[in-house]
């Protein structure tokens, strides 16, 4: 099973926010065409993102389970007598 990219969790939650495109760019000031573009495949500027957060709810979870190449990183076993 892959991984969502972050730019696609984005996507989704602009398709299902209940708001138009149009709502979207009045309340956070993005151009109907940055919209548009983004969800036609296009990459987005941070400060998009930055403006979009907010009002989509958004925020990033880290998973500390894996590494930096996202592998499953190995548990450290505990070292405590029993």
């Amino acid at each position: 099973m892959g991984v969502t990219k972050p730019s696609d969790q984005i996507r989704k939650a602009i398709e299902t926010s209940g708001m138009t495109r149009y709502q979207i760019s009045k309340i956070t000031g993005i151009a109907q065409s940055t919209l548009s573009r983004f969800m036609a495949g296009h990459a987005m500027s941070t400060d998009v993102l930055d403006a979009l957060s907010p009002v989509l709810r958004l925020s990033i979870v880290v998973n500390s389970s894996r590494d930096k190449t996202g592998k499953r990183r190995a548990r450290k076993r505990s070292t405590r007598q029993k």
